[in-house]
């Protein structure tokens, strides 16, 4: 019988999720696996998962337990965990029980996880898990507790009492009692998918990041003339506000801007931007910007590192945030904060002109070419070939 591999996703939006749980898919499908996809949302992707002919499943219904009346602020992974139903046990148990079900179905003989808080709970003792994802999604499980996400704030639940009432389920359910909660969403073993530069926990693993999951471009010249590259998404309430803080600037740009309406963009190119309709290559339009902005999502941080292009940042959310604060203390990229609009202007034109720091960036991708191969796809197929018992422990 082919031994299945799920591989699912509770947490985060976008399409990320799905194609690194897709390419990684494909892999092992190559290796005889039978890979199942459980989505947060079925139409992820959906055509792509229907082509390939994989079974689809969709998570357990999720109910959250962030505050009501007021933004969610996660001071460490365990609030994250606490919105999940971890605050709640009588929320987190009907999921286990869900879970439960849907594993004894599918039978896997490795579960990878990709920003899954409460499936590997319920996989504990009883399947092979692997988690998997970049370094914001793959809390480090050595220090006693979850490192700070923010200097200031209280959490949703207090982490000791979270983990005495997780310890009761467990033995509960007949599974081992866990030393942390960091041990309980780390499962068997993990693979953090980015580079070193970019996990943001890199200080507190035993381990550095495997490195991304694709070949990324190489490293560029640097382009000649003055231009910036913009990709950012129209429904984020800072965007019109940076672009308009581009035109001010007069800085020459081409911007590729997501569900952008018609008007929008007919607003840019009268204002002498040039849009593109569809998301060009990205590597092409890294070989001749100056500088990109965009709002930090993974793939994008990491073809622009690689390439030695310089970044200016405008996060949406927490993990983007994370990952800014995180370069910007590297000295690898700049961040835009506020929503001053001359603030805005002011920061794009000096990025734009920043030739020390612009050369810095280019060293570092000089630096980063010599540690190519950067694709870790084949080390992960390995770790779930190993939990599988399909080949030793190297």
């Amino acid at each position: 019988m082919t031994e299945r591999v799920l591989l699912a996703w509770e947490m985060g939006g976008g399409l990320g999720h799905t194609r690194r749980l897709l390419a990684l898919a494909d892999a092992l499908a190559v290796q005889g696996y039978e890979p199942v996809l459980a989505q947060r949302t079925v139409h992820t992707l959906a055509d792509e998962v229907r082509e390939r002919g994989y079974p689809m499943i969709p998570i357990p219904p999720q109910i959250s337990l962030a505050p009501k009346g007021k933004p969610f602020r996660a001071m460490t992974y365990a609030d994250i965990m606490a919105i999940t139903g971890y605050a709640e046990m009588n929320v987190l148990e009907p999921l286990l029980d869900t879970w439960d079900g849907l594993l004894a179905m599918i039978q896997p003989a490795v579960v990878v996880g990709d920003y899954c808080p409460v499936l590997p709970m319920a996989a504990r003792d009883r399947y092979p898990y692997l988690a998997f994802g970049d370094g914001f999604v793959v809390p480090p499980h050595e220090p006693e507790a979850f490192p700070n996400l923010r200097a200031q704030g209280e959490p949703i639940k207090p982490v000791a009492e979270i983990l005495t009432a997780v310890n009761a389920l467990l033995e509960k359910r007949g599974q081992s009692k866990a030393r942390n909660l960091g041990e309980v969403v780390s499962g068997d073993d993990q693979a953090v998918i980015t580079l070193s530069e970019l996990d943001i926990y890199h200080h507190y693993r035993d381990k550095p990041a495997l490195g991304p999951l694709d070949e990324l471009p190489p490293v560029r010249k640097q382009p000649k003339k003055p231009n910036l590259y913009i990709y950012l998404a129209a429904d984020y309430q800072l965007t019109r506000k940076a672009l308009q803080a581009v035109i001010n600037a007069k800085v020459p740009a081409e911007a590729y801007i997501r569900d952008a309406s018609l008007d929008l963009k007919q607003a840019l190119r009268e204002a002498g931007m040039t849009v593109h309709d569809t998301p060009p290559p990205l590597s092409e339009r890294l070989q001749e910007a100056t500088m990109i902005l965009h709002h930090g999502g993974m793939g994008t941080l990491e073809a622009a590192l690689a390439m030695g292009c310089p970044q200016l940042l405008l996060p949406r959310h927490l993990e983007q945030s994370l990952n800014a604060k995180n370069l910007k203390h590297r000295k690898i990229a700049e961040m835009i904060t506020g929503d001053d609009l001359a603030t805005f202007q002011k920061m794009i034109m000096a990025a734009m002109a920043g030739e020390k720091w612009h050369q810095s960036c280019q060293q570092l991708g000089i630096k980063l070419n010599s540690r190519r191969p950067f694709s870790c796809l084949d080390a992960v197929v390995e770790k779930v070939a190993v939990l599988a018992g399909d080949k030793p422990p190297a």
